[in-house]
């Protein structure tokens, strides 16, 4: 972002208003768009043991996400991506970028063949309940399995 100063957005304060607003409009559109599918996902599912073994199950690729996304690899990688853009070296920035892109992709998907791998062999071993019917646990784990692998896409 070459030439943009906040002494820009300060000069003129119909520009910072806007920003502000826009910025601040899109987050309650957001927030608006979570509560409906909050009572969507409520009225569908219901607030039983299919629920609480579906929030579950979805928490575990968001921590990963939070982690890898807007964590420690974000924190470590925009500084020195930044500073190769700002020395104009933008083939090394590319460079850089598809490295870490590359790494994290490997790593991800090693992780999640692992944990799909694992929970597969822990429902093979598990005894069979009398009635059939599924505990939170085995739901838990087969909803993890499914939901899983898509960390790789929100990373």
């Amino acid at each position: 972002m070459k030439g943009f100063r906040l002494t820009s957005l300060v000069s003129r304060p119909s520009a910072l208003l806007t920003h502000v607003f826009t910025v601040g409009g899109l987050t309650a559109f957001s927030r608006v768009l979570g509560l409906v599918r909050e009572m969507l996902q409520s009225r569908l599912i219901g607030a039983g043991v299919e629920q609480s073994a579906f929030t579950l199950a979805f928490a575990i690729p968001n921590m990963a996400r939070k982690l890898f996304g807007e964590g420690a690899l974000t924190a470590a990688f925009v500084p020195v991506f930044r500073g190769e853009v700002e020395r104009g070296e933008i083939e090394s920035a590319r460079r850089l970028a598809r490295a870490v892109m590359t790494m994290v992709f490997l790593i991800l998907g090693a992780v999640v063949v692992l944990v799909v791998t694992g929970l597969t062999v822990w429902e093979g071993l598990r005894p069979e309940t009398a009635d059939g019917a599924l505990t939170r646990a085995v739901l838990t784990v087969k909803l993890v399995k499914i939901l899983f692998p898509y960390m790789i896409f929100i990373c």
